[in-house]
């Protein structure tokens, strides 16, 4: 509800003007000044003697018009003029206070007035009108001092929540995971390698989005799916507190960020109004799925990949998956040496055109096959002289 403006409110406005404009009618008749307020403290008013006559006006009000005529008195430049100013910003502001506070007396004064002439006007009873008298009185009644208990509780409600019990569960196994522990490692090495072309610009903490950056780095392994991604996400946090002492802070997240936003879906989509992963790039990388089954951010034209973002089907492949897995390699075989071909029984050996040089001259061997090449050599011979395989197929 607006202030209403009042009689005293007009006075009190010509009251300070005519105490500021002059010399003659603010500093002369400051020594005319009788103040009530000090002999009575019940009163928040002055009365102050002007060319005009005398006049009622607040004290803040009074205590305002003083500075204005002492700075209006004072030639620039002034020595003492810059504590008059500190002094005329304080009492402004009680200015505004006093305003205020008599708006808001004016404002309940004519609901009270308002409640009894309605009482009147319809022969309300009285406890009628007690009640309404009372509803106001809640209504504008000074607001008390929280108690310690209530302070506490509201600087508990503005903390930052804590992690739940699951994600302290989550990242407990991940960082116990020494299978893990060595992707994040190499993940976070990768992404190292990669900044330069991708142009993160996460600031680089071990909260959650900066984390989750580095777990899928285009030179990496990548991931299998979001299930491996959430756990190497939290590995690599650990790996950057505990091995690489990365400093933390209260602000440090604990969660993995959803692939939603790392796929940019759903509300995160472009154009939608809020930032993805996308955004985090200067480089624009988005999330993609290689030829090789993995999940890494890829660069603009990146060529035989799909892209999550408009790709459905590879968007639910990515959050398919119920279990991490880590990356496929094919294991290193041992070579088996080759077991030498039965000589043929008719007393003729296979003639062989490989690596005659080293053998006696005159003498017979037996050959056999390569399993890459199909050339033929000396069965005897550790490795194939054209490609060098080391796995022979009998004749």
């Amino acid at each position: 509800m607006g202030r209403k403006t009042t009689a005293a409110d007009a006075a009190n406005t010509t009251d300070v003007a005519a105490l500021s404009d002059t010399a003659d009618t603010t500093v002369e008749p400051m020594q005319n000044i009788t103040d009530t307020a000090a002999a009575d403290a019940a009163s928040s008013t002055v009365t102050a003697s002007t060319a005009d006559g005398t006049v009622e006006v607040s004290a803040e009000r009074l205590a305002l018009a003083k500075i204005d005529g002492a700075l209006a008195s004072m030639p620039e430049g002034h020595a003492a003029r810059p504590a008059l100013v500190a002094r005329r910003v304080a009492a402004l502001a009680a200015v505004e206070a006093s305003d205020a506070a008599a708006a808001i007396a004016a404002e309940r004064a004519s609901e009270e007035s308002d409640a009894r002439n309605t009482a009147a006007e319809f022969g309300l009873d009285a406890d009628v009108l007690t009640e309404m008298l009372a509803a106001i009185e809640a209504k504008y009644a000074p607001v008390a001092d929280p108690t310690p208990d209530a302070i506490a509780a509201i600087v508990e409600f503005g903390r930052r929540r804590g992690p739940s019990e699951r994600t302290i569960s989550a990242n407990a196994d991940a960082a116990a995971d020494t299978t893990y522990a060595a992707r994040a490692a190499d993940a976070a090495a990768a992404f190292d390698k990669d900044s330069g072309a991708l142009s993160c610009n996460v600031h680089a903490r071990p909260n959650t989005r900066y984390s989750g950056m580095l777990a899928l780095a285009p030179s990496s392994t990548g991931v299998a799916n979001y299930a491996d991604y959430d756990r190497l996400t939290r590995a690599i946090r650990h790996h950057l507190v505990t091995v690489k002492r990365w400093p933390v802070s209260d602000s440090d997240g604990q969660s993995v960020p959803e692939h939603k936003w790392l796929a940019a879906r759903g509300r995160y989509v472009i154009g939608g109004g809020v930032k993805s992963a996308i955004d985090c790039f200067r480089s624009r990388a988005e999330l993609a799925l290689y030829a090789d089954g993995r999940f890494r951010w890829a660069l603009p034209n990146t060529p035989n990949v799909r892209w999550l973002r408009t790709d459905n089907a590879a968007y639910a492949l990515f959050v398919g998956g119920t279990a991490p897995a880590a990356p496929v390699t094919a294991p290193r075989q041992t070579p088996t040496p080759p077991t030498p071909p039965t000589p043929p029984t008719g007393g003729e050996a296979a003639s062989g055109t490989a690596q005659s040089d080293t053998l006696p001259q005159g003498s017979l061997t037996t050959t056999a096959r390569c399993v890459s090449c199909a050339s033929r050599n000396v069965t005897t011979a550790a490795e194939c002289v054209n490609c060098g395989e080391t796995a022979w197929l009998a004749d």
